[in-house]
């Protein structure tokens, strides 16, 4: 009887240890049951190019305007430069100062100089807004012309590579220029992060529906 119930031990373990996978195995049929159902009704097909829209609209108002960063201490700043302007934000390309302004981000750099950290963040926030451009090309292409699902994966892929750029632009962080100014996140750099969720999920949803 005991060798029975040792044999019966046997026997059963391996069902056990396919467990997670056969339940891993059944989300993933769910959600693809799920995207393909979506996909018949014609909602993903309008839903993926309203989702890309969205994040290269927020994508541009993060990296093209001038309120990414918001400037906390301004006493990394020399005396003579405050009476020219006061920064209240920073942007990748300009600053937004005290009176509602905008200057060009070089003269801040003048007294900062040239750094790598801001540098790859304005060359990272310019790629995303770029690729952003061509997924949405490509995505209202897809929607109209219903292109191949290899099409569809590639541009599910740039989605990724985009959120990646995106998330990168908050190296900003890490420049000279806000480790002296004590920078956090303002208006622009709310959007980039909520830019950064939109191009994940429509990723998912584009690999999921192609």
């Amino acid at each position: 009887q005991g060798d029975r119930h040792h044999s019966s031990i046997q026997f059963h373990l391996p069902h056990v240890l396919l467990l997670p996978l056969l339940l891993a195995d059944s989300k993933h049929s769910l959600i693809s049951t799920t995207m393909a159902k979506l996909s018949n009704v014609g909602i993903t097909c309008n839903l993926t190019p309203l989702l890309v829209t969205i994040a290269l609209s927020l994508s541009i108002v993060a990296n093209a305007r001038c309120n990414l960063v918001k400037v906390l201490d301004v006493g990394g700043l020399l005396g003579w430069f405050l009476d020219l302007f006061t920064p209240r934000s920073i942007g990748l390309w300009c600053v937004e100062t005290s009176d509602g302004g905008t200057v060009d981000i070089r003269d801040l750099e003048d007294v900062f100089g040239q750094d790598g950290h801001f540098l790859a963040a304005r060359i990272l926030g310019t790629t995303a807004i770029c690729l952003g451009v061509v997924i949405w090309i490509v995505s209202i292409a897809f929607s109209v012309l219903q292109c191949s699902s290899l099409v569809a994966k590639w541009n599910s892929f740039l989605c990724i590579c985009t959120c990646l750029f995106q998330g990168l632009v908050f190296l900003v962080f890490r420049s000279d220029l806000c480790q002296s100014l004590n920078c956090s996140l303002d208006k622009g750099g709310i959007c980039g992060v909520v830019a950064i969720v939109v191009w994940l999920v429509a990723a998912i949803l584009m690999f999921f529906t192609a």
